[in-house]
């Protein structure tokens, strides 16, 4: 085997390497520190090769099918809420898992495609690699039909509350982008290790900016001003999957009104109950309504509930609504992105379409419609922002929550489905992301957990104990601040694409030439 086979199939392994590796960061919260190291492989791959475009697609592919895939495993813990046998069930899912981490692939592979026609050979290209690496996480969430970004590097990094502060200025994207930067930094100095200017260049570069992320962030921790607070409730009935459904909905509302009656105090002013708590559809003549509207009077309370709403025909939304001491209802929010193959099927007619064997398939996970704005539930304890589940994963929801006059967010949600595996805590760590983004208390109440409620500063004040039937009650306070994340959204994908732009003019360039 010639030497040039070898390195090829090297690389190869070091870009699998740093896929595994990170993805064991997100996946094991105790070791989440090592992704300031686990992408020095490849970047020791982008930084040291002489390569083609054909080999970048190929090493950037590598890394995001061994990063994803195994960061979604998790997905085969849900085969129970799919409308068909288990076997079947499993079978979808470990495709889905696959087609999930080669769709990463290919956006990270479309933004980095172009990298090796701008290498300079220096510092720069650690810069430019990492700029074009966060262009390809934004297109994971803006891309229409098939957005999922879960996997998002930033989202590690919310163990550490004070190196997250700066989300509050640039986004999740310019976490990841700090990730990327101390990784490669590091690599290039191992990489220059006989050049002392080089080797001094990159310590230096990431050790400012390592320094002047923790020092912001201290400080915007220390600066953080407590306002007029009261206390806030989450509430976990601890219905999980095949429980959820089994109980009878009679169990389930008694034990979340019980839960909520006992758990509050003369302080309390608002309490979150999970997505679906109360597995009906709402209306405001019913028993359910009734009750919650007695108990909001007697606790002089505001009631947060997930319930489904139906507006006529087929337009079956999952929602959220509250309920005021007043005994008035809020407008419902409707969930606006829908959860793959649980609340709609991708690309379900076009399927239909070519395999008519599937329609029934796809008609019995096709349940909801999906709502068409963030507009904050106005309510006696305040702008409350809804997000139900799946849309914690996405920035912008939040944002425009904000923006539409939010001065709290809340994200109900059922994780069940996920077990103890990973996911759960995954999921809420996206949820701690959101509260930095945008300066808001978060109350995040789930049928089994994690519940929880998360300071502006990302901290979890408070959370239930998962899998149990409990509350969880700590001091908030309304914010009307807009973050100038929220003011400017992912103003930092200017300059990335700006870079994209000038290597693919580069691309063209040298094509033409030759």
């Amino acid at each position: 085997m010639g030497i040039c086979k070898q390195r090829y199939i090297l690389n190869c392994l070091l870009s699998i390497l740093s896929g595994f590796l990170l993805s064991v960061c997100f996946t094991y919260k105790k070791v989440w520190f090592l992704c300031f190291i686990s992408l020095i492989p490849l970047f020791i791959v982008i930084l040291s090769d002489n390569y083609s475009i054909k080999k970048q697609i190929r090493y950037m592919l590598l890394f995001s099918v061994a990063y994803y895939v195994t960061l979604m495993s998790w997905l085969l813990r849900i085969s129970v809420i799919l409308p068909f046998s288990i076997n079947k069930a499993r079978v979808v899912l470990f495709i889905a898992t696959i087609i999930i981490g080669f769709l990463q692939g290919f956006y990270i592979c479309i933004s980095t495609m172009f990298f090796c026609k701008i290498r300079k050979g220096d510092f720069r290209d650690v810069l430019y690699f990492s700029a074009l690496f966060i262009l390809g996480e934004w297109l994971m969430e803006n891309t229409p039909l098939l957005a999922f970004p879960w996997g998002k590097i930033g989202v590690i990094a919310t163990e550490s509350p004070a190196f997250i502060q700066s989300a509050s200025i640039f986004g999740e994207l310019f976490i990841s982008l700090l990730i990327l930067v101390i990784n490669g930094g590091l690599a290039f100095a191992l990489l220059n290790f006989n050049n002392i200017k080089k080797v001094c260049t990159a310590l230096v570069t990431i050790a400012l900016v390592f320094s002047a992320n923790i020092i912001f962030g201290i400080t915007r921790i220390n600066l953080a001003a407590e306002k007029n607070s009261f206390k806030a409730m989450v509430v976990q009935g601890n219905f999980s999957g095949l429980d959820k459904w089994s109980a009878t909905t009679e169990d389930m509302f008694a034990r979340y009104l019980n839960l909520t009656r006992n758990g509050c105090d003369d302080e309390t002013k608002l309490a979150l109950w999970p997505e679906s708590a109360i597995p009906v559809t709402f209306s405001s003549e019913s028993n359910y309504a009734k009750q919650l509207i007695t108990l909001a009077k007697d606790k002089n309370i505001t009631l947060v509930v997930g319930f489904f709403i139906n507006e006529g025909g087929e337009k079956s939304y999952n929602s959220l609504l509250a309920v005021s001491p007043d005994g008035s209802v809020s407008k419902p929010y409707n969930k606006q992105v829908l959860a793959p193959f649980g609340e709609y099927f991708p690309l379900g007619e076009v399927i239909k379409r070519w395999v008519p064997s599937l329609a029934d398939i796809i008609d019995s996970s096709s349940c909801f419609q999906n709502g068409d704005k963030s507009e904050a539930i106005s309510t006696q304890a305040g702008n409350i922002g809804g997000i139900i589940c799946y849309e914690s994963i996405f920035s912008d929801i939040s944002r425009q929550n904000v923006l539409n006059g939010a001065n709290i967010l809340t994200i109900a949600t059922n994780d069940s489905w996920f077990g103890d595996s990973a996911a759960l805590y995954q999921h809420h760590s996206h949820a701690i992301m959101r509260a930095v983004e945008t300066n808001r208390f978060v109350l995040r109440a789930s049928n089994t957990g994690i519940s929880s409620i998360i300071s502006p500063t990302g901290r979890v004040e408070s959370s239930a104990t998962p899998y149990t039937p409990a509350t969880s009650r700590d001091y908030v306070y309304l914010n009307d601040e807009i973050t100038f994340y929220c003011k400017m959204g992912n103003i930092i994908i200017l300059p990335c694409l700006i870079i994209y732009i000038y290597s693919f003019v580069r691309f063209i360039r040298k094509k033409n030439d030759k």
